[in-house]
């Protein structure tokens, strides 16, 4: 699971153009790979598929009495191999290094992996962040962006729906929050990227891991400057002093 998060961090974040700080040092998206994958990330993709080739079926048992209970009337039996034969056949064009082509895939049948029982949390943001790894390599900066916060506002839905069912956040809040906030930044949308920006910060202060927490100090740095740049300077005031008090 932290392998899952590292490559996360490292392909949805430090892959971000943006504003470059001693603490936050990131790469213009615009920088194009190469159409080959390195081993990592496609291991990631390969993993994101067969998630949900192979999985518990005491999952499937459970939502088919949800889907009763609520009276929904979905076959989940008739998901479960649709997405099993697309996840074999995004399988096939990774090994034959199709790229495009597994992304065009991901793409045209996202909405039913949403509906396949294994998707939970995790696999889905393993599902997006394969995507977002093709859309590396395919896409424009602004098309990269756009699309990629289109998965991750999904991926922080369903983390906010799975906290009101648990009252618990998923770990993995803070990787999206941080990605969404610089995907915004970079896409020049400052409003939502201080919308973010806020929540990630006050959430970590919340629980109280401020000190010696990177991802604090970068978030923090970045609000106090999207504050000053919206020249509200006594939230920018607030943010240099919680920032001196880090130092």
């Amino acid at each position: 699971m932290k392998k899952v998060l590292l490559v996360l961090f490292t392909i949805l974040c430090l892959n971000a153009c943006g504003k470059q700080t001693e603490a936050n040092v990131k790469t213009d998206v615009s920088q194009k790979e190469d159409s080959k994958l390195e081993n990592g990330k496609r291991m990631l993709i390969e993993q994101a598929f067969n998630a949900y080739i192979t999985f518990d079926t005491n999952y499937l048992i459970d939502l088919k009495k949800v889907d009763k209970a609520n009276n929904l009337d979905i076959d989940r039996d008739k998901i479960v191999e649709e997405v099993r034969l697309i996840s074999l056949e995004g399988l096939k064009l990774l090994k034959k290094d199709n790229l495009k082509q597994v992304m065009d895939l991901l793409d045209r049948e996202m909405e039913k992996f949403y509906l396949h029982p294994a998707n939970t949390v995790e696999n889905e943001l393993s599902l997006h962040s394969s995507s977002i790894v093709l859309y590396n390599i395919f896409c424009e900066k602004e098309e990269f962006l756009m699309k990629s916060i289109l998965l991750l506002d999904h991926s922080l839905t369903h983390i906010e729906y799975k906290h009101s069912l648990t009252k618990k956040w998923d770990e993995k809040y803070i990787v999206v929050l941080t990605t969404l906030t610089n995907f915004y930044y970079n896409l020049g949308a400052n409003e939502k990227a201080i919308s973010h920006a806020e929540r990630l910060c006050k959430y970590i202060e919340d629980i109280g891991e401020v000190n010696d927490n990177e991802i604090y100090y970068n978030n923090l740095s970045l609000l106090k400057d999207l504050y000053e740049e919206s020249n509200n300077k006594t939230k920018a005031d607030i943010c240099q002093r919680k920032l001196d008090k880090l130092n």
